[in-house]
């Protein structure tokens, strides 16, 4: 009895956190040389949309070429894409950045920022999204998160069973790579309400291997929330996803640098 009150009482204090927004990165000097054909942009979905596209058109008008190095998202639901990473743009040359919402689960009036970090600065959009109210019986409060965290305490796969199939499981199916690090890792470490003990695997103070990532994508961390990704152990990848997604992170300049370290990682995430 005891030791469930002291276990109700973690859960509440962690809640808690919940509502810490996760700080953006840090912002750069302003880019000069392209230009863009907006840099907010707004939609409304429909009932039932689940995917909400934006595309932003930029253009370089400086002198000399300059290059677009990365994308980030402030949230793991918001996807941006580019044509190449990195991109070079010639004087007088344009392209596309293709932006994907993810609406499941979520109502409201929701914004998210993409960071563009080029050769020259750095530039920040922003998309809004108009989406319909969900009746109050289907959105989440604290007490329905309290229950989610005690049912992954005692048992860390719960996240791809029951109704968490529809944020954890459902949009990582037939992804690869980059997008599927969005939909299956960024949910929960790149979102901007991340729990406390919920690691921004983009600032780890430590350096990675294929090796590392691998064992963690596969196996998670018994004893802890950590779930295993793999199929066999009751998780959503395939291997196909599984290895594509170890290339990512292993190959991604958004991730610590290669080290050596010990084969099966045993405490750090």
């Amino acid at each position: 009895m005891r030791r469930s009150f002291w276990m109700m009482i973690w859960l509440s204090a962690l809640v808690l956190h919940l509502g810490a927004q996760t700080p953006s990165p840090a912002t750069g000097k302003p880019a000069t040389g392209l230009v863009w054909d907006a840099l907010t942009k707004e939609a409304t979905a429909k009932a039932g949309e689940t995917d909400i596209p934006f595309t932003f058109a930029v253009t370089n008008h400086a002198a000399s070429r300059i290059t677009i190095e990365r994308v980030d998202t402030s949230c793991g639901c918001t996807i941006a894409d580019i044509p190449s990473e990195p991109w070079p743009l010639e004087p007088g040359e344009g392209g596309l950045l293709k932006v994907e919402f993810d609406a499941r689960g979520k109502s409201g009036t929701l914004t998210k920022t993409i960071y563009v970090f080029t050769s020259t600065g750095q530039t920040e959009l922003t998309i809004k999204v108009h989406l319909p109210e969900v009746p109050p019986s289907t959105t989440r409060d604290n007490s329905e998160r309290v229950t989610n965290l005690m049912l992954a305490s005692k048992n860390r796969q719960a996240v791809f069973q029951g109704k968490c199939i529809t944020c954890h499981v459902t949009p990582t199916i037939g992804k690869m790579g980059k997008e599927l690090y969005t939909t299956a890792c960024g949910i929960c470490h790149d979102a901007e309400h991340r729990a406390s003990m919920v690691k921004d695997l983009k600032t780890l103070t430590y350096g990675t291997t294929k090796v590392h990532w691998e064992h963690w994508t596969r196996n998670g961390k018994p004893m802890s929330l950590m779930p295993a990704f793999e199929q066999k152990q009751g998780g959503p990848l395939t291997e196909a996803q599984i290895k594509s997604l170890v290339e990512y992170l292993s190959t991604s300049k958004e991730f610590p640098s290669n080290v050596t370290i010990p084969a099966t990682p045993t405490a750090k995430p």
